[in-house]
């Protein structure tokens, strides 16, 4: 499976030989690249490009985001950010506070100009390195900023305000800390209330 951030690339993929494609719309924690292109527009044009099975990611976070990709096309999911929030994932509980307190405005893309922009959550340092950034930093004046262990000490103590941590907009729907199996049985149990829903709606009995 490669990971793919535009139609381009998953017809790439393809060509060199492929298995399945995960498209990344512009939503996305981590390297989403550099086109601003949405998971609604992404996903159904990736689907009608390529031949391979097509893995949703970027913006999904609840069955409601599960029902649309499949609507769009894509035969899987991919979700990351709400299973940061999760108790077996081994961040500081402080960092999952964080997660349920911050809205969909509240991630920005950092490294933007060194070409590989990363979404992450907006806080004093990666507005710091927007800043930097914007000024004409090199990659090695940001690196003497979140170097030598300090993002990791900051995250390893939970100091939610000095560590890079990647999440993307549909943090917004992060609202507790379910284990695991607890946000998976709920995902898929709304699914079906979502599933419900929509033959309602499609067939007038909404």
């Amino acid at each position: 499976m490669h990971k793919c951030v535009g139609v381009r690339h998953a017809m790439t993929a393809e060509r060199l030989g492929a298995d399945i494609v995960e498209v990344v719309g512009f939503e996305a924690a981590g390297h989403p690249g550099k086109d601003p292109i949405g998971s609604f527009v992404l996903f159904p044009q990736a689907v009608d490009a390529v031949k391979l099975p097509v893995v949703a990611a970027g913006g999904i976070g609840d069955a409601r985001g599960v029902v649309a990709a499949f609507a769009l096309g894509a035969e899987g999911v991919c979700l990351g950010t709400v299973f940061m929030a999760t108790q077996e994932c081994p961040i500081h509980p402080n960092l999952k506070q964080r997660l349920i307190e911050a809205r969909e405005t509240d991630t920005m893309l950092t490294f933007y100009s060194k070409g590989d922009p990363m979404r992450a959550l907006r806080n004093p340092l990666t507005i710091q390195i927007q800043e930097m950034e914007e000024k004409g930093a090199t990659m090695q004046d940001i690196i003497a900023v979140i170097g030598g262990g300090k993002g990791r000490h900051a995250a390893a103590v939970g100091e939610a305000d000095w560590t890079i941590l990647s999440i993307g907009q549909v943090v917004a729907q992060i609202h507790d800390v379910p284990t695991v199996k607890e946000l998976v049985d709920r995902i898929m149990d709304e699914v079906t209330d979502v599933q419900e829903r929509l033959s309602n709606t499609l067939s007038g009995r909404g």
